[in-house]
């Protein structure tokens, strides 16, 4: 399964699969004019099932199933790049490599607490938020500023399956795996 997503300019496509990877293409007019770069994600997390972008065009946010750390009881790590076990993790293109990853909740959270996978994500530009639905149907609001999860809510029985914005308006919508459709407000994370 890949996932495919513009950004708001249109010019930019991300691909996002668990066994293609990340990849994101610049689309241009004329011969040639489409350029293709694959987002080096390293070790953050085994398994990768949705993105966004979460800037115009440039930062992209990948969600998935983080890595298991390896160790015992607070001496944990990461043995390859980047260093860090994270269910979400902000990544800029433009950036080298070695300092693209600029946000991830690898440190939010015990492992035990983070979420089993996340299932899609949304970004929410006017609020510099990521929308992260979860398998277990926890719906999480990432702050891009504070590099952190600032809210938790029980959205579904079912694992979120798709989060879209709706423009215009300070509201947003979760459909689960049940097909059970939910009117958020962004203010308070209130359903409605």
């Amino acid at each position: 399964k890949c996932q495919l997503t513009w950004n708001l300019a249109g010019d930019r496509l991300l691909g996002v699969g668990n066994a293609t990877g990340v990849s994101l293409w610049t689309v241009g007019e004329g011969k040639g004019a489409c350029q293709v770069y694959r987002v080096p994600t390293g070790s953050a997390q085994t398994k990768v099932t949705c993105g966004c972008f979460a800037s115009p065009g440039s930062v992209v946010a990948i969600g998935g199933k983080r890595t298991e750390q390896e160790g015992v009881a607070g001496n944990s790590s990461i043995r390859a790049w980047p260093y860090v076990a994270a269910g979400i993790c902000v990544w800029d293109t433009l950036a080298p490599p070695a300092s693209a990853l600029v946000a991830h909740d690898g440190a939010a959270d015990t492992a035990s607490a983070m979420p089993t996978e996340y299932t899609c994500l949304a970004w929410a530009p006017g609020h510099h938020q990521i929308l992260c639905g979860t398998k277990a149907g926890e719906l999480r609001v990432f702050e891009l500023r504070q590099r952190r999860v600032l809210q938790r809510v029980e959205a579904h029985g079912a694992p979120v399956r798709y989060c879209f914005l709706l423009e215009g308006s300070d509201r947003f919508v979760t459909l689960s795996g049940t097909a059970e459709l939910k009117v958020w407000s962004m203010r308070g994370l209130e359903c409605l």
